[in-house]
């Protein structure tokens, strides 16, 4: 472990708890990477990824499946009154965001981590397409109170899962990439772990 830069521990930490959240949360995650692409140091791809999240709910997802059909039945999302069933599938899709810089922090306190610009972008349009409020300050920057409840949340899910996070990490380190079968082994493991 100690031959790998701090840079690139910090990398496969940060894809760690992306990952970890996202199998917890059967996103259903189809790669990881801590290899650079363009301008990013390492990526974790799903079926639930913020970039193209999906806001209508699958009735095999839920078990309020008359629920869902009238949620389709209307045709559109209401950005101001979801149903709780976006609401939380918003939740776990922020907070599988949040999952990565939380680890980070975790496994090196004294970094400087700041989330991407396009990263706050995109929780921001997913706490609107939750319905979650939105307080303007004196400075005229925008507020989630909801946001710091999921940090707090997310802070809990790397505390409580930490362990299968450097596991993760680890792998990463040792083999750079993850596909979608080395995914779905991880997964039955981390799953079989928690219950």
């Amino acid at each position: 472990m100690n031959n790998f830069s701090k840079k690139l521990m910090s990398v496969a930490f940060h894809e760690a708890g992306h990952l970890v959240a996202s199998i917890i949360f059967n996103h259903n995650p189809k790669r990881a990477s801590i290899i650079q692409e363009g301008n990013t140091h390492g990526i974790v791809t799903s079926d639930t990824m913020i970039r193209n999240f999906d806001p209508w709910p699958r009735p095999d997802d839920y078990y309020e499946v008359k629920r869902v059909s009238e949620f389709r039945k209307n045709g559109f999302v209401s950005l101001w009154d979801p149903p709780r069933i976006l609401r939380k599938k918003v939740r776990k899709v922020v907070i599988s965001t949040l999952a990565g810089y939380e680890a980070e922090l975790k496994f090196d306190p004294n970094a400087d981590v700041r989330y991407s610009n396009e990263d706050y972008k995109n929780i921001f349009h997913m706490l609107e397409l939750g319905g979650y409020s939105i307080r303007t300050l004196e400075d005229n920057t925008i507020n989630y109170p909801y946001l710091n409840i999921l940090h707090k949340r997310t802070k809990e899910l790397v505390e409580n899962h930490w362990q299968e996070i450097e596991m993760v990490a680890h792998l990463l380190l040792e083999k750079k990439k993850l596909n979608e079968d080395d995914i779905k082994k991880l997964a039955q493991e981390i799953l079989s772990a928690i219950k």
